[in-house]
C-alpha cells in the first residue's frame, strides 16, 4: 500500500503539532530561567523599587522585620476600610441610595484613607533608616502589592 494524500496530510498535521510542543517546552523553561536573577535572598530582589540595591543579610532581616511590623500594625485600618468600601459599594448600589449615608461612608472612607498615607509615611521613614537609597524610585514606592513574597512581579523594561 502507497502513501495517500490524506495520510501524508495527516503525518504532517502531527508532525507540526510535535514541533510546536517542543516549541512550547524549550520557550517556557527559557522564560524560567530568566526570571532567576540575582542571589534571590528574598523579596527585596523582586521589589521594582529594590533593584540595583545592594543589602546586607543584617539589612535584609531588618526590611523584613519593618515589613511585618507595618502589614500587622495596618491591618485593622485596612480591614476597616475594606469594609466601608463595600459598604459604600452596596449603598451605591440600590434602586435608590441614601444619599447622606453615602456621604457618611465616604468621609470615614477619607479619613481612614489619611490615616493609612500618615502609617505608609511613617514606615518608609523607618525604611530610609535602614538604607537612604531605598523607595527613592517616586511614585513605585506604594505599590507594594508586587514586593509581597515575590507575588506579582513585574519586570521592569
Amino acid at each position: 500500500m502507497g502513501w495517500t494524500k490524506a495520510k501524508t496530510g495527516r503525518v504532517f498535521i502531527h508532525l507540526f503539532l510535535a514541533l510546536l510542543a517542543v516549541l512550547a517546552i524549550i520557550g517556557s523553561a527559557a522564560v524560567a530561567a530568566a526570571d532567576r536573577r540575582g542571589d534571590d535572598r528574598g523579596w527585596h530582589n523582586r521589589c521594582p523599587h529594590m533593584q540595583g540595591t545592594q543589602l546586607t543579610d543584617e539589612q535584609i532581616q531588618k526590611l523584613n522585620e519593618e515589613r511585618t511590623k507595618f502589614y500587622s500594625e495596618t491591618r485593622d485600618v485596612r480591614q476597616q476600610l475594606h469594609e466601608k468600601k463595600l459598604f459604600l459599594k452596596a449603598e451605591l448600589a440600590k434602586k435608590i441610595p441614601d444619599a447622606a449615608t453615602a456621604a457618611s461612608v465616604q468621609k470615614e472612607i477619607s479619613e481612614l484613607n489619611g490615616k493609612m498615607d500618615q502609617m505608609r509615611l511613617e514606615h518608609r521613614l523607618e525604611i530610609k533608616k535602614i538604607d537612604p537609597s531605598l523607595g527613592s524610585g517616586g511614585d513605585r514606592w506604594g505599590d507594594a502589592r508586587e514586593c509581597r513574597r515575590g507575588e506579582g512581579f513585574r519586570r521592569i523594561r
